[in-house]
């Protein structure tokens, strides 16, 4: 599958990569989802910069993103929550991020069921920011441009 892969720290134009990787399988108690849409949020251009360098220690090359919107493709075992075909929000944790993808596999308890009257494009993004950030009580700034969709 493609995604878009961190390979250092800096400018994005330098340390970002289309590539290909293996898909995700799902382990117990995840999801694999395919992704029909990713946000880019302020987050993402901090991870890239190097922002978070002191808190994350990633080993690079890895996906990023941390949004995403899609539809469950396999259910690992223990987990319960989803069947393959829901349609779902994920927001990553910081250990499980790679929304920039065709696909990921992740821990059920990131992801959340999407309604049927919103659509995967831009609007799932802005309420799985509002469910992750209810449901783990973290107040966040909120900032007009900080939902963009970005497409595979």
């Amino acid at each position: 599958m493609r995604a878009y892969l961190l390979t250092g720290y800096g400018a994005v134009a330098d340390n970002v990569r289309l590539a290909e990787i293996a898909d995700p399988r799902a382990g117990a108690g995840e999801v694999v989802i395919d992704i029909h849409a990713a946000s880019l949020n302020p987050i993402d251009f901090k991870l890239v910069h190097g922002a978070l360098k002191r808190i994350s220690k990633y080993k690079l090359p890895r996906p990023i993103g941390f949004d995403a919107s899609g539809v469950v493709t396999s259910v690992g075992p223990g987990a319960s929550k989803f069947k393959p075909g829901d349609a779902v929000y994920v927001r990553a944790s910081r250990d499980s991020i790679g929304t920039f993808a065709e696909q990921i596999g992740i821990d059920e308890k990131l992801v959340a069921p999407k309604p049927a009257t919103v659509s995967h494009r831009l609007e799932p993004q802005r309420k799985t920011l509002e469910v992750a950030t209810k449901r783990h009580k973290r107040h966040i700034k909120k900032s007009k441009n900080a939902f963009k969709a970005v497409r595979l």
